[in-house]
């Protein structure tokens, strides 16, 4: 009788591909005039976010260099970009994801 040893082939793991992210992939941009219409909670979330992710990204040493947008926040000076057509001659999305954006002050809700 002849005995044939069959091993079992597992599948192997699908290979993961790993990129860079710089703080441009996560940032959000507002020209000038959507930068006024922001109320200042909704100013306040925004700086602390785009500090926060700047700061992950430094932590992980994905950057070296502090983007503008958040020298302007440390300088107490708005975020925002001259206009839309800036953001598109360098690729980048502003708070619509590209175009205009409309934004709607925000209101405390009611209290009873």
């Amino acid at each position: 009788m002849l005995s044939v040893s069959v091993q079992e082939r597992r599948p192997e793991p699908p290979a993961r591909v790993q990129t860079l992210l710089a703080f441009e992939d996560v940032a959000v941009y507002f020209s000038e005039e959507e930068w006024a219409l922001l109320d200042e909670l909704q100013k306040d979330i925004y700086k602390n976010t785009m500090r926060e992710n700047y700061e992950t990204l430094l932590s992980l040493g994905l950057t070296n260099m502090k983007p503008e947008i958040i020298a302007k926040i440390d300088a107490g000076e708005a975020p925002s970009v001259r206009n839309g057509s800036y953001l598109e001659k360098q690729g980048r999305k502003n708070a619509a994801g590209r175009g205009s954006v409309t934004i709607v002050p925000h209101k405390a809700p009611d209290t009873f």
